[in-house]
């Protein structure tokens, strides 16, 4: 017979039909002690693995031991349902022996169910606490921002499903989280997007540019603070901060994908298209033309040249002008009017004029940026022209070393 239970049922049902001489008394005693050695077995069991259980698959960890140990509490309470009819044999010395290591067991179960049960309501209530915290948190040392969710509120659902389905009593404020668990995965997904889009477009920007996009970035930072500072999980505000800040980044990133176009197209490409003016249309190999028609010829092109090269040198200081006024944003709301700077000086706080000549210095090292990005242009512009001329010429210089080789060699 596989089961003490299954040997027990097999007993009385035997029993019941009052047949002498089947020795049922004896069989009874022998599966007895089959279920002594269950007892040990069992308690063994629990002794090797009750620090770390075998869970059952896909179960968080306390429902998932909760789980464990009222396996092994039905392997010896089933039997027991059953033994307690046969008076008789409780009754024997291996009886009481039996009953006695079965209370010992039971009670330990029992005991390390409610153990961890009590070890749930205080995640509870660690959990609740966790709501309060900010969204955001600022790492002290390398000042990076993360979201500030505790990973044990949103698998206390796991565990609140579960612990419901074991018939055990939930608090309100595990029900309360338990409604707000997709509410609040959903937050901190899209707050952990925002953070993750926020590096990727710092990136693309150049470089060479971050001194002067010191008021987008200032805005932003703004905007994050509240959620460094008083929003928190149960605020009512969360979904309305994060719509803000979606739509500061949405803002910047066509700030950073409309800089790099003005660069790509409109800046280099225009410098690009100014190295590479024709200034000499030298004749094809075997064309003989007289060096008045050449002269002619080149004049014209350079007159032509000069036009183009003077509205391609217009467009490239009008694009650099719309790229700076991209990459500072609203100067003047960021840092204040200069006018109003100076009229500021008159106040004697000294957190004030702290306050005011950090205000000057910003808004004197982003101009200084600007003007020094304006001047870098126009110096590419005119490197542009220089290396058009040289090339045009390094072309007419190979051109007549050819000739020259050529009519000597006939």
């Amino acid at each position: 017979i596989g089961t003490t239970q299954r040997a027990l049922q097999l007993c009385s049902q035997f029993q019941r039909l009052n047949i002498p001489g089947l020795g049922i008394e004896d069989q009874s005693m022998r599966i007895l002690l089959h279920y002594k050695r269950e007892l040990e077995n069992v308690a063994k069991h629990y002794t090797k693995y009750k620090e770390d259980p075998p869970l059952p698959r896909d179960m968080p960890p306390i429902s998932g031991k909760i789980v464990w140990v009222r396996q092994l509490y039905h392997r010896i309470e089933d039997p027991m349902n059953i033994l307690r009819h046969n008076t008789e044999l409780l009754a024997s010395k291996d009886g009481r022996i039996v009953v006695k290591q079965y209370n010992k067991l039971a009670q330990v179960l029992i005991t390390y169910e409610l153990v961890f049960y009590q070890a749930w309501l205080q995640q509870v209530n660690s959990a609740r606490e966790g709501l309060k915290v900010t969204l955001l948190i600022r790492d002290e040392q390398t000042r990076e921002i993360y979201v500030n969710l505790d990973p044990d509120v949103l698998s206390l659902t796991r565990e609140t499903d579960n612990l419901l389905k074991l018939g055990f009593e939930i608090p309100s404020s595990a029900t309360m989280i338990q409604s707000s668990h997709n509410i609040l995965q959903q937050h901190a997904s899209r707050l952990n997007l925002l953070l993750h889009c926020m590096s990727d477009i710092k990136a693309k920007f150049p470089p060479e540019y971050k001194s002067l996009i010191i008021p987008h970035l200032t805005k932003l930072r703004q905007m994050l603070e509240p959620g460094l500072t008083h929003i928190n999980w149960t605020s009512l505000k969360v979904g309305h901060f994060i719509d803000q800040v979606q739509a500061e980044l949405d803002h910047l990133r066509w700030v950073a994908d409309r800089v790099n176009d003005i660069l790509k197209f409109r800046i280099e490409g225009t410098l690009e298209g100014i190295i590479g003016t024709v200034l000499c249309d030298l004749p094809e190999d075997g064309r003989n033309v007289t060096l008045q028609e050449l002269c002619d010829t080149t004049y014209n092109l350079c007159n032509q040249a000069a036009e183009t090269m003077q509205i391609q040198s217009k467009s490239i200081k009008e694009a650099t002008l719309e790229l700076i006024e991209l990459l500072c944003g609203d100067l003047e709301a960021f840092v204040g009017d200069p006018l109003d700077l100076d009229q500021d000086r008159t106040s004697h706080s000294p957190d004030r004029q702290s306050a005011l000549q950090k205000r000057r210095d910003i808004r004197e090292s982003i101009e200084k940026a600007a003007d020094e990005l304006y001047h870098h242009f126009q110096t590419k512009t005119t490197d542009a022209i220089i290396k058009s001329v040289k090339s045009n010429l390094e072309n007419l210089r190979k051109r007549i070393c050819t000739s020259v080789h050529s009519a000597y060699g006939k």
